[in-house]
């Protein structure tokens, strides 16, 4: 009476067909977006039949400001734990809110040899050219940090060099999207744990301040792996208890989940600095004609001075 879940393998392309294109389908639906695929040579698809390279992501959602649990605080602003920044919680400053549909979310890095980019004119309305005296305005307008991750775990003590986001939105809002992610705002170890097995919750205690309130969801690190809940109680301003299905004696506490987590569209800016070029680049040319112009003047005065002697 309604859909399934499945595991299908098959010899071929076609049911009952012969041959070496042998497939093997995790389903959970008769629906063809809704399955997995390990096909011959070892290629992967999701939400596809026929994946034409090792990894062939079929589908999309829209990936947007607005999912999963809510942003509730004092004043509808929050802070992180170290850092004295309050940014608004509601998207404020011209931040773009357009839903992209996306097929990969990565948390880490990826490494490749080389990306491709579909730019053919045919799938695109062209609205018309950039003026790069303006995109020259706004690259001189972009401030390059200097900065190092919060999570120091994770990515150690390098030092990057890029943009930050509420930077760029004062100058290019059109280049910053937000999304819902985890901070790590309160990086901290428990200095206890305690789970009650009877109401499936776990209250977690911490040697300082961690500023969540009922409803807020947390990221924390236990030795079974990751767990994304839901805080259900705040006893005191350093404990607070969250659902969760199974015990755990280490935690550590990444940070809460916030709905406006800023990126910058770096090929917005790449493609601006193209323009901002372009300008200089025609500013430098009209620089040596006058240079030109005035180096010949200055031979045909010094050959008349030298004449005249």
């Amino acid at each position: 009476g309604g859909d399934w879940g499945y595991i299908q393998y098959q010899d071929d392309a076609t049911v009952g067909g012969g041959g070496e294109s042998a497939r093997l389908v995790i389903g959970t639906s008769n629906d063809a977006d809704d399955h997995i695929i390990l096909a011959s040579a070892g290629f992967v698809g999701i939400g596809t039949y026929s994946p034409t390279v090792p990894l062939t992501v079929g589908t999309t959602a829209n990936y947007s400001l607005n999912t999963g649990a809510g942003v509730t605080s004092n004043g509808g602003n929050y802070l992180q734990e170290g850092n004295p920044d309050v940014y608004s919680a509601d998207g404020t400053k011209g931040v773009n809110t357009t839903t992209a549909p996306m097929s990969i979310y990565a948390a880490g890095g990826m490494i490749a040899q080389f990306m491709v980019f579909r730019s053919d004119e045919r799938i695109k309305d062209l609205v018309g050219p950039s003026i790069p005296s303006e995109d020259l305005k706004l690259v001189n307008q972009l401030a390059i940090q200097n900065y190092k991750m919060k999570d120091r775990v994770a990515n150690g003590e390098a030092v990057y060099k890029g943009l930050i986001a509420q930077q760029v939105q004062e100058v290019m809002p059109e280049a910053v999207t937000r999304s819902a992610d985890y901070l790590p705002d309160i990086y901290r170890r428990a200095v206890g744990v305690e789970f009650d097995a009877g109401n499936k919750q776990l209250t977690v205690d911490l040697d300082q301040s961690h500023k969540l309130v009922i409803g807020e969801w947390v990221r924390l690190h236990t030795e079974k792996g990751v767990i994304e809940a839901e805080v259900v109680a705040a006893p005191s301003d350093t404990s607070f208890v969250v659902a969760a299905q199974e015990a755990a004696t280490e935690v550590f506490v990444y940070g809460r989940r916030v709905n406006d987590l800023l990126a910058v569209d770096y090929d917005r800016v790449f493609t601006t600095g193209i323009g901002a070029i372009q300008e200089l680049s025609k500013k430098l040319e009209e620089k040596e004609t006058v240079i030109t112009a005035l180096e010949a003047r200055l031979s045909a005065l010094e050959k008349r001075i030298s004449d005249a002697k």
